[in-house]
């Protein structure tokens, strides 16, 4: 006859189900997911940004110049996939941009301009050019206003 094989000792070992219930729970963070507003913003500035440089005005270019997969700036543009701040990064640098103005709605409104060669510049240039563009700013906000010229006659 055969004889039953012993059974292994489980004396200090709970089974499963209790062991589950025993050991300390551990807090994930929750994943949060990037609301679609955002992803519409980021859409809409990266096509924005596209239309207006045409040397990278196509997903492969930019691509290329960011080191983003072509498959991810499609996603982004699509508002399928969040991107993330590395990403942004990325891409903002292709364009001489600041990341940030990925995210927000009026980023056609600031002056554009290479922030690598701005920040070289010393404080006084810098001074300058503010102080340039706050005087444009001010004369197309009160244009001078000229008298009508009268006409001599001949």
């Amino acid at each position: 006859m055969n004889k039953p094989t012993p059974k292994k000792s489980t004396a200090g070992s709970a089974p499963p189900a209790a062991r589950k219930a025993a050991a300390p729970k551990v807090e994930r963070p929750k994943k949060t997911s990037v609301s679609p507003a955002i992803r519409k913003h980021v859409a809409a500035n990266l096509k924005s940004w596209m239309r207006a440089d045409p040397n990278l005005d196509t997903q492969v270019k930019v691509s290329k110049a960011s080191g983003v997969a072509q498959t991810t700036v499609s996603r982004i543009l699509l508002g399928t996939t969040p991107a993330t701040a590395d990403i942004l990064d990325a891409i903002a640098k292709a364009f001489r941009r600041d990341p940030g103005d990925l995210l927000t709605n009026n980023s056609d409104v600031k002056v554009q301009y290479d922030l690598t060669k701005f920040a070289r510049l010393p404080d006084y240039e810098k001074v300058r050019i503010e102080a340039f563009i706050k005087h444009v700013l001010t004369e197309y906000e009160h244009p001078p206003t000229e008298e009508p010229k009268k006409k001599t006659p001949r």
